[in-house]
């Protein structure tokens, strides 16, 4: 008996030993996770490890669990949440007060610093200052940490004092250059530029030590691969940065255009090796911030280049080349990634030859950029390249209130503000280019993002005038560029060019719905009328009327020539966030933007005829974030879409034309069947609000 009580005393020995010992063990670890995560910019993964740390904890004043206080702090600071970091750090420095351990004061420390960079990043400078020496305080005069709070009070004082902030620089960089850690320097020399913006040749000077510093063996070069970048340690992000400025300080004044020029080719082509590879979030919305600022500065050199005098014509090729090579840059990059990685293939910017080799011999391409406060656009052809600058002193915001201002003009049955505007805007985006196109009948436009969803067919070449009594009058001579031209749009000339055909299954498959039961949308009379009507021009054609037959899974697998949908968008604060699939009894199912890009569908032609399918999200040197992304990135190659509330019944009657025009002629040429069918709808009714919400995405 005795035997088995020492053997049961042992085990409960060893299990009370075990949970002792234990937390300590998981805890470490799961600190450590917590701290990884925080430096991966995993800041929500993070604070939750840090969450079940000190939960675990039973001791609230213990060090782990202040460390893991601290650490909830940091994730809301680096949210930049500073009201609720402020008051995580202030709960974690109460609790530091009970610890008077010495090996303590570096967390303590930290804490001080992140204490005064929330109240530095508020405006409360005393506070920051107060916080900011109590970390200094608790830190050894050399130690490495010293430099990093010194930083922090250079950074304090630039509000207040530029010689006080320089002074600080100064102390840090004495403190760095004794550890040789030289991407602080880096750092540190990237700041101290930043108080001398006004005296650009003291700013270059510390811009060169930042590169210096950063990467040694690094010039500034378009020529690849370049020595420096087989350093594996710099810092990517100030090394960017610190080239975009390099860049901005030289072509300040045409102090060096051309250095210039160099300065921002090398930073793009960091961005390009580097954004995939980019780990913390924060480094990732820097970078995305520097490359607009890079590619819109890159055009506004390239143009002052351009018009120097006595250029020899080698130049000018180069020139004309670069300037659209940025101007596609500043076009779709996420978009240009998302279909590279679906498609398991890296695709490259689209050249200038590439392009003329793809339009055809009546097709010109019109690629919009907008730099600084002037608008461009580089029309392009088979046998020419022209830069034209259209607009000046306008900034992004007037080119999207422009734009959005034309459109609601363009679609109100209201028409004096469109009498009026339609060829005013003409006169700004066409006539100065009138006589580059005026052999061409075919125009492919690739607008900026503000541009996006712009009405060009609706802009008229003649001039209008108004009468109250007999509005309508004045649009009956009216010549608009759709009768001109053929218009098509795209988001990008790369992603525009990148289509290979493919087999379909079927020709047509068309899904429509009349009745809703449902309060918010109304039934709609003509929508299925629309889709039986149109499946009657193909052999092959497969349709989904009313409901309960169809759901949005019908759409998963898809593979058809032509997609046509006839039904009423949802719509939540302005935007479109699906097509509606009722399912009966007053349900309804959404098939929204996520649901096309997780769906395998194949189809070439996408038709969307409901109102404001082609709304969405503006996201800049993106587009429209909507529909026509999302069929993008499914690699349809053609998309049909409304820029404004569409009549049921005209939408019918639009789309009945549209398919007999396709049928009469006998090829796939959907934006010239598009056409032919706007022209002759606009005969009877002359008010682009009837016919110009239909345009199309295609090459």
């Amino acid at each position: 008996m005795d035997k088995y009580l020492v053997r049961l005393f042992t085990i409960l020995c060893l299990l009370l030993i075990a949970y002792n010992y234990a937390p300590a063990q998981n805890t470490d670890s799961l600190l450590k996770s917590g701290k990884v995560k925080l430096a991966q910019g995993k800041f929500s993964q993070a604070r939750d490890v840090f969450n079940i740390t000190f939960t675990h904890l039973k001791h609230r004043h213990s060090p782990d669990s202040l460390n893991a206080l601290l650490g909830i702090g940091q994730t809301y600071l680096f949210e930049f949440r500073l009201k609720k970091a402020i008051q995580v750090f202030r709960q974690c420095e109460q609790g530091f007060a009970h610890v008077k351990d010495l090996k303590y004061d570096v967390a303590k420390s930290t804490l001080y610093n992140n204490l005064s960079t929330c109240y530095n990043f508020i405006q409360k400078q005393d506070s920051a200052l107060f916080f900011n020496q109590q970390a200094i305080n608790l830190s050894s005069a050399k130690s490495s940490v010293r430099g990093d709070y010194y930083t922090t009070r250079a950074l304090i004082f630039r509000r207040i004092s530029k010689d006080s902030s320089r002074h600080y620089y100064q102390k840090a960089l004495n403190i760095f250059f004794y550890h040789k850690q030289r991407l602080k320097l880096a750092r540190t020399y990237y700041n101290l530029s930043t108080l001398f913006l006004t005296k650009p040749d003291s700013a270059l000077k510390y811009i060169r030590h930042s590169i210096k510093s950063n990467c040694p063996g690094f010039v500034p070069s378009t020529q690849q691969p370049n020595p420096g970048l087989h350093n594996k340690t710099f810092n990517k992000v100030i090394l960017i940065a610190s080239l975009l400025r390099k860049g901005e300080l030289l072509a300040k004044n045409n102090v060096n255009l051309r250095g210039a020029l160099v300065a921002l080719m090398s930073a793009d082509t960091l961005v390009t090796r580097y954004r995939k590879k980019l780990k913390k979030r924060v480094e990732k919305i820097n970078a995305l911030r520097n490359s607009a600022k890079i590619f819109e500065l890159a055009i506004s050199v390239i143009w002052r280049l351009r018009q120097q005098l006595g250029i020899p014509q080698i130049e000018v090729v180069k020139y004309q080349r670069l300037f659209f090579y940025f101007s596609e840059r500043a076009k779709g990059n996420v978009l240009l990634d998302q279909v590279s990685n679906k498609n398991a293939i890296d695709i490259p910017i689209i050249s200038l030859p590439q392009v003329q080799d793809s339009l055809a011999p009546t097709q010109a391409l019109l690629e919009f950029v907008h730099s600084g406060k002037d608008l461009f656009v580089q029309v392009i052809t088979i046998d020419k390249i022209t830069i034209k600058k259209l607009l000046t002193n306008t900034t992004k915001g007037e080119l999207y209130d422009l734009a959005n201002e034309f459109r609601f003009a363009s679609h109100s049955l209201d028409v004096e503000d469109f009498i009026k505007d339609s060829p005013r805007l003409y006169k700004q985006f066409i006539s100065p280019i009138s006589s580059l196109i005026k052999d061409k009948n075919r125009l492919l436009i690739v607008p900026t993002s503000e541009l996006t969803n712009f009405p060009f067919e609706a802009l008229t070449s003649n001039k209008l005038s108004f009468n109250p009594d007999t509005p309508l009058l004045g649009l009956k001579e009216v010549k608009y560029l759709m009768h001109d031209y053929i218009v098509t749009y795209h988001v990008s000339s790369t992603l525009a060019f990148i289509h290979q055909p493919r087999a379909y299954e079927f020709d047509y498959f068309g899904v429509g719905f009349k009745h809703f039961s449902h309060k918010s949308f109304a039934d709609l009379k003509h929508s299925e009328q629309e889709i039986k009507q149109s499946a009657t021009y193909f052999s092959k054609s497969k349709t989904y009327l009313g409901y309960p037959s169809a759901h949005k899974q019908i759409m998963n697998e898809l593979n058809s020539r032509i997609l046509h949908i006839s039904t009423h968008g949802n719509f939540q604060n302005q935007y479109l966030m699906g097509l509606i699939f009722p399912k009966g009894g007053g349900q309804l199912d959404t098939l929204g933007v996520k649901d096309i890009y997780n769906m395998n569908i194949t189809t070439e032609l996408a038709i969307l005829s409901g109102c404001d399918s082609g709304a969405g999200k503006l996201i800049p040197h993106e587009g429209v974030f909507g529909f026509t992304h999302a069929f993008l990135y499914s690699n349809t190659p053609s998309i049909i879409y409304s820029l404004w509330s569409a009549s049921d019944e005209g939408s019918k009657n639009i789309m009945k034309l549209f398919y007999e025009t396709l049928k009469r002629n006998g090829d796939r040429d959907y934006a010239k069947a598009l056409t032919l069918a706007k022209r002759q709808y606009s005969k009877k009714y002359y008010l682009p609000a009837v016919w110009g919400n239909f345009v199309i995405n295609s090459k």
